[in-house]
């Protein structure tokens, strides 16, 4: 129970965040994936950069295999602001190859590295 107590006042102050970052800036569009199971797996928002390059901005929502929220974290403007963000590792393998880890930020700055994949 205090896990989800917990999970849910992380999701009202990163959704109050959210709301401060969507009053400026280009207007964002979601992007989900899904579970082989059904389930989401990921909602992301983002703007399309200057030469169509997707950028986060907003609001990430991480899923487990079952439907149950794992992670939340804020994007601005492609950076990871706040929160749980997957965090894709240097170069082609982390873009192209889908490696990564989950750290914590508070106002842009990293907290700590967090166990789990997307």
């Amino acid at each position: 129970m205090r896990r989800q107590t917990m999970a849910a006042g992380m999701g009202v102050a990163l959704l109050v965040g959210a709301l401060v970052l969507s009053g400026c800036g280009p207007s964002t569009q979601a992007r989900i994936d899904y579970w082989p199971t059904g389930h989401v797996r990921v909602k992301e928002s983002y703007y399309e950069g200057p030469s169509g390059q997707r950028v986060l901005h907003g609001l990430t929502f991480y899923w487990d295999e079952n439907g149950k929220i794992k992670q939340v974290g804020a994007w601005r403007d492609g950076k990871p602001w706040d929160g749980v963000c997957w965090v894709p590792a240097a170069g082609d393998a982390g873009s192209a190859g889908g490696l990564g880890t989950f750290k914590r930020y508070k106002k842009g700055v990293f907290v700590e590295n967090v166990e789990g994949t997307p």
